[in-house]
C-alpha cells in the first residue's frame, strides 16, 4: 500500500490543552473563551453534552454556567502554540512527512510505512501524544486528504477505547461518501477496517494536494 495520509486532529485542543496543567477540569464541564472573554471557542465534551454551542456569547450562557458549574477559561495562546509544539515533537517519527492544518490539526504523510498495520501505528501515535502531553487525539486514515478528514470524522463518532475517539480509516472507494451520508450510515471504525482494500489498490496520492 502506498499514498496513505492520515488526519491528527487533537479532541477539544484548548480545553485540553488547560486540563493538562490543571487536573481539576478533567471529567467536569469546561469552556475557554475567546479574546476579551467575549464568547465559547473551546468546549469539553461535557459541556457541548449540556448543549454550550460554538461560539455562544458568554453573557448568554452565565445561568447555565453556573447551574451546571461549567469551568469558564480565558484564552492562552501561548500555552496552546507550546503544546502544538509538543504534539508536533511526538508525531514526528510517525510519518515521512507532516503538514499543519490548524493549531490542532496535520496531516501525516505515511509514505514508507505500508508494511505496517496502519491503524496500529496510528494508534500507537495516539498514546505517544497523550503520553507527552495528555492530549486525546482521533486519527483518519485515507489515500488522500478528503478520505483522511471523513475517516476523522468516522473516528469521532465511533469511539472503542475506553470513550474516546480513536482511528479509523476508509476505503478508496468511499470518495463519493458525504458528512451526511456517514453520519446516518451508522457505519463502525471495525466494519471500515474490513473494507479496507488489502494490497495494491490504493493509488498513489500527492501529499500536497
Amino acid at each position: 500500500m502506498t499514498g496513505a495520509i492520515a488526519l491528527q486532529d487533537a479532541n477539544n485542543f484548548y480545553v485540553s490543552c488547560e486540563r493538562a496543567f490543571d487536573p481539576s477540569l478533567r471529567g467536569v464541564p469546561a469552556i475557554v473563551l475567546s479574546n476579551n472573554d467575549g464568547c465559547a471557542i473551546a468546549r469539553s465534551a461535557e459541556a457541548k453534552a449540556l448543549g454550550i454551542r460554538m461560539g455562544d456569547p458568554i453573557h448568554l450562557i452565565r445561568n447555565k454556567v453556573k447551574a451546571h458549574g461549567i469551568a469558564v477559561r480565558s484564552s492562552n495562546y501561548s500555552l496552546y502554540g507550546d503544546m502544538q509544539r509538543r504534539i508536533l515533537a511526538a508525531i514526528e517519527p510517525f510519518a515521512r512527512d507532516v503538514e499543519i492544518y490548524s493549531i490542532d490539526e496535520n496531516f501525516l504523510n505515511l509514505a514508507g510505512f505500508a508494511d505496517r498495520d496502519l491503524v496500529g501505528h496510528c494508534q500507537a501515535l495516539r498514546e505517544r501524544v497523550e503520553q507527552w502531553t495528555t492530549i486525546p487525539t482521533c486519527v483518519g486514515i485515507g489515500s488522500t486528504k478528503t478520505l483522511a478528514e471523513l475517516g476523522n470524522a468516522v473516528a469521532k463518532k465511533n469511539p472503542i477505547s475506553a470513550g474516546s475517539p480513536t482511528c479509523a480509516i476508509l476505503p478508496s472507494h468511499a470518495g463519493s461518501w458525504t458528512g451526511s451520508r456517514l453520519r446516518m450510515s451508522g457505519v463502525s471504525v471495525a466494519l471500515l477496517q474490513a473494507s479496507w482494500p488489502r494490497s495494491g489498490s490504493i493509488k498513489p496520492a500527492s501529499f500536497a494536494t
